[in-house]
């Protein structure tokens, strides 16, 4: 059916009357940046088994950038759980039902790009930085990062937050946790 379709429209595109020709060029032309658009966009993602779990945020890393947070607030977000699962996602006392995921890559220039902050202000350990997006319906995209030395990040109000993901065992929760940022 499809490719009835579109020798319908390729036949129309070799043999046109005048008038048809650039509307037809701008329909095909059109649908095919559409798609490349929407795939480039890329589809809401499963979240990945590495991705959930319990998490605390443990280090207030700075804000490089404009916050709307002192930083007596933002120490005060310390410890605080966000709970990430296929069926929820919970930060602090906002429960996210139901949560769509997204999983991309980037390089940490061009992370820290999209919080209008240079690697010069905040230098990242690393070159690449996983993504993970968490949409929840009727509020704001939750933005995690995860550098290639393990360290995983929050970035929540203007500030980068360290955190970690609670294991069973209490003593590995915080200790000898990978440095975020390169202070060399």
């Amino acid at each position: 059916m499809i490719r009835e379709a579109l020798r319908r429209i390729v036949r129309r595109i070799v043999h046109p009357p005048v008038w048809r020709e650039t509307s037809v060029l701008a329909v095909v032309l059109g649908l095919a940046i559409a798609g490349s658009w929407a795939a480039a966009d890329g589809e809401p993602a499963k979240l990945p088994e590495q991705w959930a779990g319990t998490w605390t945020l443990r280090q207030d890393l700075g804000a490089p950038g404009i916050t709307a947070l002192t930083d007596e607030q933002a120490t005060s977000l310390l410890g605080e759980r966000i709970r990430i699962s296929d069926q929820e996602v919970k930060f602090g006392r906002e429960v996210c039902i139901p949560a769509s995921f997204r999983v991309d890559k980037q390089t940490a220039t061009d992370f820290l790009a999209d919080y209008r902050v240079s690697q010069d202000q905040f230098p990242l350990f690393g070159t690449m930085v996983e993504i993970l997006d968490i949409k929840c319906k009727r509020s704001v995209t939750h933005r995690f990062g995860r550098l290639e030395n393990g360290c995983t990040l929050l970035a929540k109000d203007g500030r980068f937050y360290q955190i970690t993901r609670q294991t069973r065992q209490k003593s590995a929760a915080g200790k000898g946790a990978p440095q975020c940022l390169d202070k060399r």
